[in-house]
């Protein structure tokens, strides 16, 4: 099993909770009553990529194919080891999940970010994150966890609105409602970014260390660090045009009845999601790798 695959796993699963964990966060806070096929669709997928990569890990440790799967080496991953132990607790939270998206009311919408939450914040449990020990490893995990959630309600945030976009199409109102959706994610998008640089620097910090900022610029892990940093500056800059430009060409559209509105501002997000994507599987190739990796 190559190096790829355990990326392309771990990749599978960060975008999968992202969409199950912010999908619905979004959607509870707009009032917005989300299609349950889509949810269940978006749930559902974020349990299948957890146990594909569960596999895809097994089969990495077993040196096999991913399937037949090796009894004893996923017996010994379950039982023994704090990835078992995290993939047990996700799934048990995102089935839970999946449960509730046949619930109707919006405290169902609750139960399935709730267990989304739970389920994304496992994945810190066996990241960088959980290397440390005492005082300092509770700081790094609670800062890798709110980093993760962080970022994701904010991927999470673009593709519901982009969902809404879809939804409303030619309504009138609907297309209001998203207007209105859209205006107040720029105060919630603006604590979200606040979230993620703080926790950011915290995560490098515990990391690298005040000396091990000059070694990472010649290993692989500074390098796909560095890029991370620059996309996430793309994303804010993204962020910005959609506040003071995107928006009110957006509001001015629906003034005039141009039927055409969404698609504009749906592109400009489309694009956005696709530079948080990116960070996603930097994210996921980072995971594997140590900072004095090298290039």
């Amino acid at each position: 099993m190559s190096g790829w695959a355990v990326i392309a796993a771990r990749f599978a699963v960060y975008v999968t909770l992202a969409a199950a964990f912010g999908v619905p966060l979004q959607a509870s806070i707009d009032r917005w009553r989300i299609r349950r096929r889509w949810l269940i669709a978006i749930v559902g997928s974020a349990l299948i990529a957890s146990i594909v990569a569960l596999l895809v890990l097994v089969a990495s440790m077993a040196g096999t194919a991913i399937l037949p799967v090796d009894r004893e080496v996923l017996r010994i991953v379950l039982g023994e080891t704090p990835v078992g132990a995290a993939f047990l607790v996700r799934f048990a939270a995102l089935a839970l999940a999946v449960v509730a998206c046949g619930w109707s009311g919006r405290g169902a919408t609750m139960i399935v970010c709730a267990g989304s939450g739970v389920a994304l914040a496992t994945v810190a449990w066996t990241g960088h994150g959980a290397m440390q020990d005492g005082t300092a490893g509770m700081v790094h995990l609670a800062a890798d966890i709110v980093h993760l959630i962080a970022g994701t309600a904010w991927i999470g945030a673009i593709i519901t609105l982009s969902l809404r976009l879809l939804a409303a199409r030619r309504d009138p109102a609907a297309l209001r409602d998203t207007l209105a959706a859209l205006h107040r994610f720029a105060l919630t998008g603006s604590a979200l970014v606040a979230a993620i640089v703080v926790t950011g620097v915290v995560n490098g910090w515990m990391i690298v260390g005040a000396e091990g900022w000059a070694i990472l610029r010649s290993t692989r892990y500074g390098w796909l660090l560095v890029a991370k940093v620059a996309l996430f500056a793309v994303m804010l800059a993204f962020g910005a045009r959609h506040r003071w430009v995107s928006v009110p060409r957006f509001r001015d559209a629906l003034n005039r009845g141009d039927d055409d509105a969404p698609r504009a501002l749906l592109r400009s997000l489309t694009l956005e999601l696709c530079v948080g994507l990116t960070i996603l599987f930097l994210v996921a190739w980072l995971g594997t790798l140590s900072p004095s990796d090298q290039g």
